[in-house]
This record gives C-alpha cells, structure tokens and sequence, in this order.
C-alpha cells in the first residue's frame, strides 16, 4: 500500500505532510517507538514545581528538589501498554491510525499513543531539527519506496542482536537487495 501511495507523489515538502500521507507517518513513528534514535534523555530540574509521576509511592506523582538530574528513558515509556497499547513490543503501525479501510488518518494530538512519545524529546527542549528529520525521512522513505523494491539479502534467523542505549538492532547491520522498479 505505501508503495502504491508513493509511486503518485511529488517530492516537495508540503506533499509529504503527514495528513496527506499518514501511512507513511504511522511507520516513521512506529520505527521511532521501537528504535528509538535517542532513548534516554538526562537534564537538571531548576524549578521547584516539577512533580515526575511513578516516583511516589503506589505510582503517585512525587516532588523532585531543584538541581536534581532527572532521566527520561523514551524507548521505556514508549514500550507498555498505557502508552503504546496492546502488544507494545511488536511492531504494528496501526497503533498510530484512527478510522476504517482507506480512509485512516494519524492519531489525534491528544491520544495517549502521541503524548508519550518523545523521539526527540517534548515541549520547550525539543529538538531543533525535528522537522528537517521528518521532512528528510519522509522524502527518502517515498524515493525509495517508489523507485526500488527490496528484499532481505540474508535470513533474520540467528541474527544477533546488539542492545546500545536500549534500543535493540542487529549487530552486523541489515543487508538488502535492492531492485529498480
């Protein structure tokens, strides 16, 4: 279907808006949820009104004190069921998708899958370079998809893993075999 939805569509930045596509989006986000590029962000609280949930007893809400370095591990909170859904470990892009058939569109901004995601990281420290990385993932993702077909040059079976940071990818890479359609 994305190769389908790929082979009609101009590459100019405002077309490839996840609106306009949001299949694509829905496998740009999965990707990020579990392969997270960034899984744990560090930063020092200045301010004596941040209350991080999960620290006080029975999962409650706690204080934390000025100057205090707090860790956020995306690829963990992306990965249970209150933030991701049914089966979290499994790659499934209609996690992201509302609707039926083909008339699906992404999630809206307050679901629980979009609040808990943080690929590059929320609010005022978000990343700079968000929407350049969407934009250059959304045009490589359509070039690719349009013009080449690809299969897996070598069986996944056995393959082993390399865990860095949280995020798990196989250790020697992932080696295609690419086909100009």
């Amino acid at each position: 279907k994305l190769q389908g939805d790929a082979a009609d569509c101009p590459l100019s930045p405002a077309d490839l808006s996840q609106s306009n596509f949001p299949l694509l989006e829905a496998v740009i986000r999965e990707t990020l949820r579990t392969r997270a590029t960034v899984p744990v962000a560090s930063r020092v609280h200045d301010t004596a009104a941040l209350q991080v949930p999960g620290l006080g007893r029975n999962g409650a809400a706690a204080p934390v004190a000025p100057g205090v370095a707090c860790h956020a591990v995306y690829a963990l909170s992306m990965n249970d069921e209150a933030s991701a859904g049914a089966n979290p470990t499994e790659f499934n892009v209609d996690r992201w998708l509302r609707g039926h058939g083909n008339h699906k569109t992404m999630a809206p901004a307050d679901d629980p899958i979009n609040r808990h995601f943080f690929a590059f990281g929320g609010h005022a420290r978000s990343c700079v370079g968000m929407n350049f990385a969407y934009v250059e993932m959304r045009s490589l993702i359509v070039y690719l998809v349009a013009t080449f077909s690809w299969t897996l040059a070598e069986p996944t079976e056995g393959v082993e893993n390399l865990y860095a940071a949280g995020v798990q990818q196989p250790k020697l890479g992932l080696k295609l075999n690419f086909k100009r359609l």
